[in-house]
């Protein structure tokens, strides 16, 4: 038999990364924000892109173009952003739940100061204490890839687009400043 009391200090760090995790906002717009650098990213690639046909004189709505296809892109952040914010909720309410189980414990060991449990209920005590914090950062990760990933289709479709209407045009200058081939 273990006394709990033993480990108040690990509870404590429990609590406060899970706290950190639910209340930093730092932490969540972290990876926000690298979305929304892709996002500026490929909205100056496609605003180059689209400079470049203002010198083709054929094309006389430019500027409808380009707004065109930047709301195509800021629609599809903001369409991210909600789902972004309910999966992020959902995973700040565990934390906050996993740090009050933490400070249970926490008050269980420092008001008993004797109070004793087996090694294999410390050990799931312990785990319920930490291990939710590693994969949440890490689902968090992977969220984010597939968000920036689907970004990036998102630009690939807009371009596609681009190509189609450079076809109905019939512009082959508008293909060389997009860098894509003639069929």
């Amino acid at each position: 038999m273990i006394k709990l009391s033993n480990f108040a200090n690990l509870f404590e760090v429990s609590i406060a990364l899970h706290l950190a995790y639910s209340f930093l906002k730092g932490i969540h717009n972290g990876p926000l924000a690298k979305i929304g650098r892709k996002i500026e990213t490929l909205k100056l690639i496609l605003k180059n892109k689209i400079f470049k046909l203002s010198e083709d004189k054929k094309i006389q709505n430019k500027n409808n173009l380009l707004q065109t296809m930047l709301t195509n892109v800021d629609f599809k952040f903001k369409g991210q952003l909600i789902p972004y914010q309910k999966f992020i909720n959902k995973y700040i309410r565990l934390s906050i739940m996993v740090a009050i189980f933490s400070i249970t414990w926490l008050a269980v060991g420092i008001f008993l100061p004797e109070y004793s449990v087996s090694t294999f209920h410390l050990i799931i005590v312990l785990v319920i204490s930490f291990l939710p914090m590693p994969i949440f950062i890490l689902l968090t990760h992977q969220y984010i890839k597939k968000e920036t990933k689907d970004i990036t289709e998102t630009l690939d479709n807009i371009m596609r687009e681009i190509e189609i209407a450079r076809r109905r045009i019939g512009l082959n200058s508008f293909a060389r400043s997009l860098g894509m081939k003639n069929k």
